[in-house]
């Protein structure tokens, strides 16, 4: 039997260990990040992102009351922290079709939804195709 693993030359491997330490270092300095903020903000909202139909849509969160959106992924989800109150969410929709010869992606945005948030709860941000707006539910 080959020994495929043998086979690969050592700068792979090098560049595979890379990619694996820089990603684990972002999930963990993205946590932080979070945390930080939670202790800080201890009455916080979590908005995940509505992904029902993931494959080719995505929102993209920029910033929350025009500070950066401390953004982090809970379990598979993907979620943002808020404060409570009147909060104005900047976010971008992007939604991919294949077509027969291309791919082509519609953005929507960045737009600015207007939430009304209270303390210590759990929402998710939608898409409402028909709207072309951003919506909230209690999740």
């Amino acid at each position: 039997m080959p020994d495929i693993l043998g086979a690969i030359p050592p700068y792979i491997w090098v560049v595979f260990g890379a990619m694996i330490i820089v990603s684990i270092t972002m999930v963990v300095v993205t946590q932080k990040k979070a945390g930080n903020y939670l202790n800080e903000h201890p009455d916080a909202v979590t908005i995940v992102l509505d992904q029902k139909a993931a494959l080719g849509r995505s929102i993209t969160v920029h910033t929350v009351n025009g500070e950066k959106a401390v953004v982090f992924t809970k379990g598979t989800q993907t979620a943002f922290y808020a404060p409570p109150g009147r909060v104005v969410v900047n976010a971008t929709y992007a939604e991919q079709h294949q077509r027969l010869t291309k791919t082509v992606i519609e953005h929507y945005g960045p737009l600015d939804a207007t939430l009304t948030l209270e303390p210590a709860g759990h929402y998710a941000l939608g898409w409402d195709a028909e709207a072309q707006n951003f919506t909230l539910t209690r999740a």
